[in-house]
C-alpha cells in the first residue's frame, strides 16, 4: 500500500497524470481486489472440520 501511494504521488509530482486519473485508478484497483477475493471465496469455500 505504501509503495502504491508513493508511485501515485510521483505521478502527480511529475505532472504525468491528473489527480482524477490517480483516484479512478485507485477505485478500480480496490474494486478488482475486493471482487477477486469474493470470487475466490465463492469458488473455493473453506471446508469445515467434520
Amino acid at each position: 500500500m505504501a509503495l502504491a501511494c508513493l508511485i501515485a504521488f510521483s505521478r502527480l509530482y511529475l505532472y504525468v497524470h491528473y489527480p482524477s486519473d490517480i483516484l479512478v485508478g485507485a477505485v478500480v484497483g480496490a474494486a478488482v481486489g475486493v471482487l477477486s477475493v469474493r470470487l475466490v471465496l465463492r469458488l473455493w469455500p473453506e471446508k469445515t472440520p467434520s
